[in-house]
């Protein structure tokens, strides 16, 4: 390879990086829903469903749906930085967890009352009798993106690789 042509592939290789890191920064966060943990320092294994009647489905996958699976997207930011994640409201709660206050409304009661006839399980029961008019609901920590040096070691290396093509 010649320098100019070395130098043009240079130049390519500078304006698609920040597509290539974001797609290796998304590929990380599905591959840790596939896991069902987060691979940190540490693997991080999700703690399990309490709600026996969906045992048998992916944790973080309500009702079969996946949205929040489905919206891990990356854009690019001028002076070629990456951010990667979620739009959606409640991924913050899933990835860090927390409690959340929420008022018990007539359609919520509606709800636990078909989860109950559903599952029979009596955390649905006592729910929909409940008198009060806020519940706090505990969401455990299920992180799914994060510092990570796996990941920077993946890039690191996907970069390395580029690089050695080029020069």
């Amino acid at each position: 390879m010649t320098p100019k042509q070395a130098a043009i592939a240079l130049n390519k290789f500078r304006l698609e990086l920040p597509y290539l890191v974001g797609t290796e920064i998304v590929n990380f966060i599905l591959d840790n829903w596939d896991k069902q943990g987060f691979q940190g320092t540490s693997f991080e294994k999700w703690e399990p469903r309490k709600d026996p009647s969906r045992q048998g489905r992916a944790i973080l996958v309500g009702k079969q749906s996946g949205r929040l699976r489905r919206s891990q997207k990356f854009k690019t930011i001028p002076g070629g930085k990456v951010e990667a994640g979620s739009d959606l409201d409640y991924a913050g709660i899933h990835n860090k967890g927390g409690q959340l206050k929420v008022k018990v409304t007539a359609k919520s009661r509606r709800f636990f009352w078909a989860m109950w006839y559903q599952t029979k399980n009596d955390m649905w029961k006592a729910m929909a009798l409940t008198k009060k008019r806020y519940m706090t609901i505990t969401i455990p920590k299920r992180q799914f993106i994060g510092p990570s040096p796996v990941l920077d070691k993946m890039i690191e290396t996907m970069i390395d690789k580029r690089l050695k093509r080029i020069l």
